[in-house]
């Protein structure tokens, strides 16, 4: 990996086994890159922000509990990349042990594509009419979901759950029409077929969308908007 910013501090832990890094804080244009291999293919994985820290339990510890942390600036979001996917907000906490990703605050993501090619060969099938607040899980994505919310937003490999007013916005195929849909809500729920691990791309490329469902409340009920293009890509009534 390769990290710089403004100010680092780093404590390092001596032991009779060789030296580990400890505690990292980082201030100021942060930026941590890091390659993830899977295969014969390597996977871009990049954070950026205003703050950082590194909390490790012990780096030849297995079981231990490491903790990362990402702040944001006043004009910049703190941002974490994985391959064409990605998460924004004010505050992103990732426990690589336990593969819990968490977004304190309002922000937004997008599924990497990596997860929608399973699903790319099978055909799509209609959607529930009778609870439109669903989405079917065998879609033809025809680019990725982009999805946002106003509380907050967790992920354990599995399941993302977002909440606090929540919104996505996806690009679709269903029998031979395109579809631009947006479905918007009070809380959302995202999961996939089989678990991924955070640190291995290659759960990614062996998992889909099993799922999208939208919760309503009071304040803020289920509304679905759909349209379909022709052939050339022109909006149909």
């Amino acid at each position: 990996p390769r990290l710089s910013g403004d100010e680092v501090v780093a404590y390092l832990l001596m032991t009779n086994e060789g030296t580990e890094i400890k505690d990292v804080s980082v201030k100021g244009n942060v930026r941590l890159q890091h390659q993830v291999s899977s295969g014969t293919s390597v996977t871009p994985v990049e954070m950026i922000g205003q703050t950082l820290r590194l909390m490790r339990s012990g780096a030849r510890q297995s079981a231990g509990h490491d903790y990362l942390q990402l702040g944001s600036g006043p004009q910049s979001p703190a941002r974490l990349t994985m391959g064409d996917g990605f998460f924004v907000g004010p505050i992103i906490k990732v426990w690589p042990n336990e593969n819990i990703i968490k977004v304190a605050g309002a922000g937004e993501l997008k599924v990497p594509s990596q997860i929608l090619e399973n699903a790319a060969n099978r055909p799509a099938v209609a959607g529930n009419a009778r609870d439109p607040s669903e989405m079917p899980s065998s879609i033809d994505w025809r680019s990725a979901p982009f999805c946002k919310w106003g509380g907050e937003m967790q992920f354990d490999g599995n399941i993302a759950v977002l909440d606090g007013g929540v919104r996505i916005d996806a690009e679709l195929v269903s029998g031979i029409d395109p579809w631009a849909t947006t479905m918007t809500g009070d809380k959302m729920q995202i999961t996939l077929a089989r678990p991924v691990r955070l640190m291995e791309q290659a759960t990614f490329g062996a998992t889909e969308i099993d799922g999208i469902r939208m919760v309503e409340s009071t304040e803020q009920p289920v509304l679905v908007r759909a349209v379909r293009s022709d052939a050339a890509d022109q909006q149909q009534a």
